[in-house]
């Protein structure tokens, strides 16, 4: 009887012992399962991390890609609150975002601005702006064009005379019976130079 009781205490302590030495195999605290004969070399990583197959370790998915919060190696597979998961690059972008590079977003849809790397709703901090982004007002409302990178209520040709189209940079084509002056700055009405095939 004695020998039974014996018996059954080493086996509780080896199971137990078995048992702890397994809860404690993995080093890496972001390892899931590791290899049985080496406690270094993870498997398998727990939600957040990735398995880089050079090292058998584990890394952060917000380390390799933008935002992400469950990935693989080859690519995100779901993003931090308040980003989209782009299903063909595998890469998280802003909600409400409408041209992104590389996880950072360019430009908002129209009715959102932009705020620290996030396009929130309400409307662009700069006047007359219709859609904004990281860079500031990407487009203006109906009936403003940009002035030197401001939104001015006005069309190409009251803001420049003689102009037909325009864009950030100014003035881009002359009204039909207008060129560009030597500096090519300002449209000119063909009945007030003199240039070659200029026609008014």
């Amino acid at each position: 009887m004695r020998m039974k009781i014996l018996l059954s205490v080493i086996i509780a302590l080896v199971s137990s012992q078995i048992i702890f030495t397994s809860a404690q195999t993995c080093q890496d605290p972001n390892c899931l399962k590791c290899s049985d004969s080496d406690a270094s070399k993870c498997s398998s990583c727990t939600s957040g991390y990735y398995l880089l197959s050079t090292d058998s370790k584990c890394y952060g998915c917000s380390t390799k890609f933008k935002y992400c919060a469950k990935c693989v190696s080859g690519g995100c597979q779901g993003c931090q609150t308040g980003f989209t998961l782009q299903s063909i690059k595998l890469i998280c972008y802003p909600n409400n975002c409408e041209t992104y590079v590389d996880g950072d977003c360019l430009s908002c849809k129209k009715g959102y601005t932009y705020s620290n790397t996030s396009c929130l709703a309400g409307s662009c901090s700069q006047s007359n702006c219709a859609q904004c982004g990281r860079d500031g007002c990407y487009t203006c409302n109906s009936g403003s064009i940009f002035v030197k990178d401001i939104c001015t209520v006005g069309t190409c040709s009251t803001i420049y005379p003689n102009c037909a189209t325009c864009n950030k940079d100014g003035c881009q084509t002359c009204a039909s019976g207008s060129i560009f002056d030597s500096q090519k700055t300002s449209c000119k009405k063909c009945s007030d130079i003199h240039y070659p095939n200029c026609a008014s």
